[in-house]
């Protein structure tokens, strides 16, 4: 578990070391009220960025609550690529709209014990 609420220069530069340095551990991180967080950090811990993909498989709960330059298309990556997510907050990520239709049914994570 890793929290890093607040944290304003977390970056994706920080979020590939991380995932990269935690991919069969890291189980839970905070990065809320982040805002250099995007979705190229979502790619990194998901594994589709980077050669070969590692993702981080044991992530259950990402709370990314006001990160406002998540979007549609880090959180179609962790669907894809974080199969043990089991909790998102996404309260206040503006950036986010109607995102789990486009994950392909073959690749979606297990369904969500909590969304906020």
């Amino acid at each position: 578990t890793l929290k890093f609420d607040s944290c304003k220069e977390v970056s994706d530069i920080g979020m590939r070391h991380l995932a990269q340095g935690t991919k069969k551990t890291l189980t839970s991180l905070d990065v809320s009220h982040c805002p250099r967080v995007t979705c190229d950090g979502l790619a990194w811990l998901a594994g589709t960025a980077g050669t070969p993909p590692r993702p981080c498989t044991l992530l259950s709960s990402l709370n990314m609550q006001q990160c406002p330059r998540v979007r549609d298309a880090g959180l179609t990556a962790l669907g894809i690529g974080c199969k043990a997510l089991q909790f998102v907050n996404l309260r206040e990520a503006q950036g986010v709209t109607e995102f789990l239709g486009k994950i392909p049914p073959k690749h979606k994570c297990a369904p969500l014990g909590g969304w906020s």
